[in-house]
């Protein structure tokens, strides 16, 4: 019996340079391309003769860098070491990424590159930029003010707590900082709450549930200061820094948590707001409609004189963004944006003051404009 382990003690030294060698080999044979088109970015360049001390210090990390991106089977490896960390309490989901003092992270549509700039779809941008030209045009013809919100992804905001090697570098250009550039071409402002969230995170503030893809009351509430704030209406701030007195920690089943098989076990930080002062908001009446989605449209009237507001938005803005906007407007009509398939009759069905556009960053690869102005 003793000649099983002396058998696997003499393999263990073929199979270790087994798996170096054949990596290295194949980085040989087939080398990698100068421009990694899946990571959006140039591979690193072998270094040249240094031309002083300080380039020659340089050098070392460099050649790392260089092997790294050509090293053999790289794409594989990268994949099995993501799928390693996607063990979560010993339980695997292909959904969602573990980061570290219990963050939870979506994985669907590439979105853990994605925010960190490694992929870029052009096409996607050029679609969600012809919607809000389309949803601007339509607001000017009736005399409403348009506003376009991007909800960011939740990578984005609490990096930090990503593992590793999905964070990114921080300058990397995204695919929502292309569409803002390029709206901004277009002479469309777009909101873009990162800044302000991202300086909440870090302050140890979370404006994202732990265990959710989406933004908490608190979060949203600076997204819906920026909003107003566009609309120019100061006096409708929630002024949300002002009103935080603490989170309490809840047992509580987030997407990300069911996505996980962890329902009932994990424990969230949920914001305590003080609503001193703020409007009560009380629904007279609500009628849902467009039945036939998983996330119903619907008008709400609040019972009181005040401007009537479209969101034409999803998740971020449903249900956590009435509170909001139902101390300000004197009707609230919901729409899902369906990724660019909204039924755009709403402007003509309606007599609207307001508009706000709210759509997802990680949506962006998979929009297809309705309008036909992408076309």
């Amino acid at each position: 019996m003793q000649f099983i382990p002396s058998l696997l003690n003499r393999l263990v030294l073929p199979v270790f340079l087994l798996v170096l060698l054949v990596p290295a080999t194949l980085g040989i044979l087939r080398p990698t391309e100068d421009v990694l088109e899946d990571e959006n970015r140039r591979a690193a360049a072998f270094p040249g003769l240094p031309g002083d001390i300080a380039e020659m210090r340089k050098i070392p990390g460099q050649i790392e860098d260089y092997t790294a991106d050509r090293f053999g089977l790289r794409a594989q490896m990268i994949w099995l070491w993501e799928a390693l960390k996607r063990q979560i309490n010993g339980k695997s989901s292909d959904r969602v990424l573990a980061g570290s003092d219990g963050w939870l992270f979506l994985t669907d549509l590439n979105v853990v590159d994605r925010s960190a700039g490694r992929f870029i779809s052009e096409e996607g941008v050029a679609e969600v930029l012809a919607t809000m030209m389309d949803i601007q045009d339509r607001s000017a013809k009736i005399g409403a003010s348009p506003v376009f919100l991007a909800a960011p992804n939740k990578h984005a905001i609490h990096r930090d707590a990503l593992p590793d090697f999905a964070r990114g570098a921080p300058e990397q250009t995204t695919e929502l900082d292309r569409l803002i550039d390029n709206a901004a071409a277009a002479g469309i402002d777009v909101l873009d709450p990162r800044p302000v969230l991202r300086a909440e995170a870090a302050a140890d503030r979370p404006v994202f549930r732990l265990g959710d893809t989406h933004w908490n009351s608190y979060g949203a509430a600076f997204a819906f200061d920026q909003v107003v704030t566009a609309w120019e209406q100061p006096t409708w701030r929630f002024d949300p820094g002002a009103r935080l007195t603490g989170y309490e920690t809840v047992v509580i089943d987030g997407d990300l948590v069911r996505f996980a098989n962890l329902s009932g076990q994990f424990a969230d930080q949920m914001p305590q707001l003080d609503l001193a002062g703020w409007p009560a908001v009380e629904e007279v009446t609500r009628e849902a409609f467009d039945l036939d989605y998983d996330q119903p449209s619907y008008v709400v009237d609040y019972g009181r004189a005040g401007p009537t507001i479209l969101v034409i938005g999803d998740s971020f803005t449903r249900d956590i963004f009435p509170p909001y906007l139902g101390a300000v407007a004197g009707r609230l009509i919901w729409i899902h944006h369906r990724n660019g398939n909204f039924d755009r009759n709403i402007f003509e069905r309606e007599l609207i003051d307001y508009v706000l556009f709210e759509f997802l960053q990680r949506q962006i690869p998979v929009w297809q404009d309705g309008s036909g102005a992408a076309e």
